[in-house]
């Protein structure tokens, strides 16, 4: 519209200016001051998301109220040409809802109209994430009495992720992603079983996650005796051990001169 001659104005979206009028007759009477006020308002419409818009985890309702400036009067926000997927709707008042059903990023065009049929539009791009799961992998086996830790690992979800232990033995303590503990007294190999599950910031998680932790009983040298050396022979007897994790390997202290060792087999000429 043209500028007014009695005030000036500049206005992005929406500005109300208040001013008064009086009216005078020729012969000198005036009136009481009247308040008026104008309110100059853009054509320009623009659409803006709502306080949660992205990204999201798929099989998790999504829902975000849309809002939009500039106009005039109230808006009524529409789909701008069939562009939503098929598992999202927004309603005239703006309600963007659904449950996403695939992973991915969609985009889509949303129009708000004013109540003079001005009309604006945004695209918008929505990032759809895995659910969060647990990754399978096998835990190392340990030894009764050993410090034990690991940290396990998760792929997918939205946002931070909380770890939860279910059927933890006692000796296993679960904090974020790491396992914990010091491994029990235990007299023969002896299996913990127990499951580990993640949910994301939108509440989405995966099924749990099922683990073993195998402890072995402590290392023990099971020979008792060394048989007899002859002086001036060649002299060789073998060490055998039971319990603990993995292969073993053998120190000795205060071993005879003429004695070596191999593994677990001395040897040697007195």
């Amino acid at each position: 519209p043209p500028r007014s001659t009695l005030f000036p104005y500049t206005t992005l979206f929406r500005s109300t200016y208040s001013f008064a009028a009086t009216v005078t007759d020729s012969a000198g009477a005036a009136s009481a001051a009247q308040p008026l006020s104008v309110t100059v308002t853009s054509t320009t419409i623009t659409i803006t998301s709502g306080p949660v818009f992205g990204p999201w985890t798929v099989g998790r309702p999504f829902s975000t109220t849309l809002a939009a400036i500039g106009g005039t009067g109230s808006y009524t926000f529409a789909d701008n040409g069939n562009t939503l997927p098929s598992w999202l709707t927004v309603t005239g008042a703006g309600l963007l809802s659904g449950t996403p059903t695939a992973t991915g990023t969609f985009s889509f065009t949303l129009k708000a109209t004013d109540t003079q049929g001005n009309v604006g539009t945004k695209t918008f791009s929505l990032a759809i994430n895995a659910a969060p799961v647990v990754n399978p992998s096998p835990l190392p086996q340990t030894t009764s009495g050993l410090s034990y830790s690991q940290s396990l690992t998760e792929t997918g979800g939205t946002g931070s992720v909380s770890w939860f232990g279910l059927g933890l033995p006692s000796w296993l303590t679960l904090s974020g992603p790491n396992l914990t503990g010091t491994a029990p007294p235990v007299t023969s190999q002896t299996t913990y079983g127990f499951s580990v599950s993640v949910s994301d910031a939108t509440g989405a998680g995966g099924s749990a996650q099922p683990f073993t932790v195998v402890v072995n009983p402590p290392v023990t040298i099971t020979t008792a005796a060394l048989p007899l050396a002859t002086p001036g022979q060649p002299y060789s007897a073998g060490l055998a051990a039971t319990g603990g994790t993995g292969g073993v390997s053998w120190t000795y202290s205060a071993l005879p001169a003429w004695l070596s060792l191999s593994g677990s087999i001395l040897s040697g000429t007195d």
